[in-house]
């Protein structure tokens, strides 16, 4: 069976994330997974692992309702920089 996002939450938007081992390789990214973890256990759930495809990191990406595409687009990047300063401050 494989992950379908939608099954779990309601948005079209995800930010996924995966180790690159260079030359076209990815795998899991562990440390990330480590650092992110409580991610895992929030109501709703905001981080998924699918595991048929090696591992990827999946996290949902909730943008505000009848809001303007800049607004949108603001909210989505400001998701992703507090995943990412989730993962410089481990």
């Amino acid at each position: 069976m494989h992950f379908d996002p939608a099954i779990y939450t309601d948005t079209p938007f995800w930010f996924t994330m995966r180790r690159n081992m260079g030359n076209g390789n990815w795998k899991y990214a562990q440390e990330a997974h480590e650092a992110l973890r409580e991610l895992e256990y929030n109501r709703p759930k905001k981080m998924f692992l699918d595991k048929n495809e090696g591992g990827i990191l999946c996290i949902p990406l909730f943008a505000p309702l009848y809001a303007h595409e800049d607004e949108v687009i603001r909210s989505l990047v400001d998701s992703i920089k507090e995943v990412l300063d989730m993962l410089e401050s481990k």
